[in-house]
């Protein structure tokens, strides 16, 4: 018996170690409209390359500027989501009433990921 080594492919390794809004809501949501354009967050690493591997990511409603979480049902629709190739969009998050007219609120997007700071969306 002859052991065959067969070397692979160069390849890199990526750390994810934070989140990018990579589409950022409009100044102005609309009740009951999901939120346009459609939020859109990647993984990337310390230098911005993209991490392309399949992460949870959560999202939350904010205020800006606070550690405060608005509790839910202010922001409704798909939650969570799997990144695929390091991106994951929101299509469907929605606010579902008025509660503040002036920009305020953001979108806090979040993961369970180990080191992976929480990043806000701009103030909305």
């Amino acid at each position: 018996d002859t052991l065959v080594t067969i070397p692979s492919s160069p390849f890199g390794v990526r750390v994810f170690q934070k989140i990018i809004v990579t589409k950022q809501p409009a100044v102005i949501a609309i009740e009951r409209t999901p939120i346009f354009p459609v939020p859109e967050v990647t993984a990337v690493n310390n230098v911005g390359a993209v991490v392309p591997v399949d992460f949870n990511i959560t999202v939350d409603l904010a205020y800006d500027g606070s550690a405060t979480i608005i509790p839910h049902p202010f922001l409704i629709g798909t939650l969570s989501g799997m990144t695929v190739l390091g991106v994951v969009p929101f299509p469907d998050v929605t606010i579902p009433t008025t509660f503040t007219e002036l920009p305020g609120v953001v979108l806090r997007f979040g993961t369970t990921f180990p080191g992976v700071p929480t990043t806000d969306s701009i103030p909305f």
